[in-house]
């Protein structure tokens, strides 16, 4: 039940029906909406139907056409704008009649406007991208290979239908292409990406950003033509797919797959804003990422500002690497600082990124088996929600050496509003509170676990120790059964913890269950000595402490669909608030894989014999 582990994520959840191609963009109140292609190759569309919500609505059809590829983007006035190539290669678009909230969507249910034929250019790859003015700019490769692209006349405006389908006629670059990706420069200016038909990756950038003429700048380039050339990326590098973006401080990187699948990136090594001007020195050279290979990648950028390569290995796993540091150019080793990369529990063929408003990042994959599946960060960088609450532990700031092992341990969770379970991914429904507590230094047991967790219909208690070396201690006990996976508001649940006199070591835990009138519905007692595993040996104090309510056992999350309540803390000793386990404790990068939308409040940081947390349930509109 514990792992080292990177930031909480919640998932995979089935997001209902199948697809051979997705994209996802955010609405102008910040919930997504995914698009995709389905198995009969139909073009349809499902979107939260609550801002950083864990619930889609069902999926809908937009076109019956026979569509090939899909991208997505947002307009400046807000609406959504969505391009498609049908099965001849045809480009085509459709976009939002006006900017869509939820209530939009969910209740107005306003409709798009209607596709159009785009130029009658056939293109078979393009990518899209917006000029510093708002308008939009197409780029795309025709079926000679030729690499060509076409840009709004018109800054569109949500109130002036004519603006938002006039384009210019069809630009040539002059050279060809096979793959190609596009980005924003931190200044306006647009950039592509691409490989010419021997796979060798090129870039090009606009030399200013394109604007159109006003009476304050007459001479602004309506026409976004002013680019520098063909430039070689690199050292005549060569890729079979690339992905572009942007880090937090504004430079671009770029992601690609090399001819023999290994996984590349390559970074400005420098903030690009007037009067600099961009030159292929301001790159950096490619740099694979940890040895790691893929088959197709892309990235987003989370809310603590890392960005996070997303991709299928060559295992047709659903794979990450990470940064490891905050990129700054005043410290270059931070723009190329990756972690070994990591396996979300998902088979994917196509694997995508989207932040939500509150800035965790989503993933979504199409699977192997062409089925739908979304994985969501489930807490915030600072420990505030589902297996990351805060650390409470008898390690004064002033004295930080100093981990005093905790003595009688109480956390009391009382329900204020129905807990109810909606799903979970493992094979059992339910869900756990888990006082997981981090025992001091030097002893042979060095992360423990003391639970009380809803299994089906049965609430049991438990307990679930570990040393270095994995289980030493795991039983489970029958307390009392609930109904529909429903805790009543008013129910309390204590989870108390006694210990010797003269070790410290834990060697009693009790777990009693309340109705909202105070009467005793069910009670756990238990010696650890009568628990198999619980020999002297295999226990050790605590130093600090957490509850975590997750979901029941075997990394399984749950998604409840509502609740509330509060969770009271004590001890016999003076407690402390942090955000990390204290260096003194033992088990140090350990927690629980189990995890859950719920979200923990606040504590004050200050010190005392007792403390109160809220709790609630986030994402919880129902479609």
């Amino acid at each position: 039940m514990t792992a080292v582990a990177p930031i909480g994520w919640f998932g995979p959840i089935p997001l209902i029906g199948s697809a051979k191609q997705i994209a996802v963009v955010a609405n102008i109140d910040g919930h997504l909406e995914l698009f995709f292609i389905d198995t009969k190759n139909h073009l349809g569309h499902s979107f939260q139907t609550q801002v950083d919500g864990i619930f889609w609505a069902p999926l809908d059809q937009l076109s019956t056409r026979t569509i090939s590829q899909i991208a997505a983007i947002q307009n400046i006035d807000g609406r959504l704008e969505l391009f498609y190539t049908d099965s001849k290669g045809n480009l085509w678009h459709n976009f939002q009649t006006k900017p869509q909230t939820i209530v939009d969507q969910t209740t107005l249910k306003l409709p798009w406007f209607a596709e159009q034929s785009l130029a009658n250019i056939e293109a078979k790859q393009f990518a899209v991208a917006q000029n510093q003015d708002g308008r939009l700019e197409l780029f795309f490769i025709d079926p000679q290979n030729n690499l060509n692209h076409i840009w709004e006349l018109a800054i569109p405006d949500t109130h002036d239908p004519a603006t938002w389908n006039s384009w210019s006629g069809v630009a040539s670059f002059a050279r060809t292409a096979k793959a190609l990706t596009a980005g924003v420069n931190d200044d306006g200016r647009l950039e592509i990406f691409y490989t010419g038909t021997d796979k060798t990756l090129y870039h090009d950038w606009q030399t200013m950003p394109a604007t159109l003429p006003t009476t304050a700048t007459p001479n602004a380039p309506n026409n976004p033509n002013s680019w520098i050339g063909q430039t070689l990326f690199g050292k005549g590098n060569k890729a079979n797919q690339v992905s572009l973006s942007q880090n937090s401080d504004g430079r671009l990187e770029i992601f690609y797959v090399g001819t023999n699948n290994d996984l590349f990136h390559g970074y400005q090594t420098t903030v690009i804003k007037p009067p600099h001007k961009e030159s292929a020195a301001d790159w950096s050279p490619q740099s694979r990422i940890a040895k790691l290979s893929a088959k197709q990648v892309t990235s987003v950028l989370d809310q603590s500002g890392f960005l996070y390569a997303l991709y299928v290995g060559m295992k047709n796993k659903a794979d990450y690497a990470q940064q490891l540091a905050a990129p700054s150019v005043a410290q270059p080793a931070t723009l190329n600082s990756w972690n070994a990369g990591g396996s979300f529990p998902q088979n994917a063929k196509q694997i995508v990124g989207a932040s939500n408003a509150d800035g965790r990042s989503e993933v979504f994959c199409v699977g192997t088996d062409n089925k739908l599946s979304h994985i969501w960060q489930t807490a915030d960088i600072d420990r505030t929600g589902s297996n990351q609450n805060v650390i409470l532990s008898g390690s004064s700031p002033s004295n930080p050496g100093v981990c005093p092992n905790l003595i009688n341990v109480l956390v009391a969770i009382t329900i204020t509003q129905d807990l109810v379970v909606g799903w979970t991914t493992g094979p059992t429904k339910g869900f756990g509170f888990q006082l997981n507590a981090y025992s001091a230094p030097n002893f042979k047991c060095i992360f423990q676990q003391y639970g009380i967790s809803l299994e089906g219909s049965s609430l049991q208690g438990w307990v679930n120790n570990f040393g270095a070396k994995g289980q030493l201690i795991n039983s489970w006990y029958d307390m009392m059964k609930f109904k529909n996976y429903t805790i009543p508001a008013g129910t309390q649940f204590q989870i108390s913890l006694g210990n010797d006199t003269a070790t410290g070591n834990v060697t009693e835990f009790d777990y009693t269950v309340f109705d909202s009138g105070g009467t005793k519905l069910a009670g756990l007692n238990k010696k650890m000595k009568s628990v198999k595993g619980g020999s002297t040996k295999n226990l050790a104090p605590i130093t600090a402490f957490e509850l975590d309510i997750v979901g029941p056992d075997n990394s399984a999350g749950t998604v409840f669909t509502s609740g509330a309540g509060t969770i009271q803390y004590s001890a016999d000793n003076q407690l402390f608030v942090g955000d990390v386990i204290p260096g003194c404790s033992g088990g140090q990068g350990q927690y629980t894989e189990e995890i859950s939308n719920a979200r923990y409040g606040a504590i004050p940081a200050n010190q005392s014999f007792a403390f109160s947390q809220k709790f609630s349930i986030v994402g919880t509109a129902n479609p």
